[in-house]
């Protein structure tokens, strides 16, 4: 899967969500989605669209990376997703996972970050990580 649009089309099958959903789900018309789907290079509403499927921006958005959005260590019961994006706070306590001090310090600062933001701190990890192999 080398481009944007075949990405997102993937990503809508593997989550069983179709176009129209999607597209209801984050407040475009369905032809939007449709054109993603079928010509799409990149969205201003790629946060949205990630956050909806719960998956990576990174993968969507380049391919690399991991194409779900969360660690698979975490839980990955149905509500485990719409739990965390309620609220780390509350995530480790519904979800019966026991985030860390630091890690719950972590997610709140990343959920205050502007897209562009999250974006620029997930590139900086990527080479951060990289340099540590």
């Amino acid at each position: 899967m080398n481009t944007f649009a075949k990405r997102l089309t993937y990503a809508l099958k593997k989550r069983r969500v179709n176009q129209s959903e999607l597209a209801a789900g984050i407040g475009v018309k369905p032809q939007a989605i449709q054109y993603l789907c079928k010509k799409g290079t990149k969205s201003t509403k790629t946060t949205e669209i990630c956050n909806f499927l719960k998956i990576s921006a990174d993968w969507l958005t380049t391919g690399e990376g991991h194409f779900d959005a969360y660690p698979s260590s975490l839980p990955s019961s149905p509500n485990t997703f719409s739990k965390v994006a309620e609220s780390s706070k509350n995530y480790s306590k519904e979800a019966g996972v026991e985030l860390t001090e630091e890690q719950k310090e972590w997610l709140q600062m990343f959920e205050e970050l502007t897209p562009e933001a999250r974006a620029s701190l997930r590139e900086g990890l990527r080479v951060a990580h990289k340099s540590t192999k």
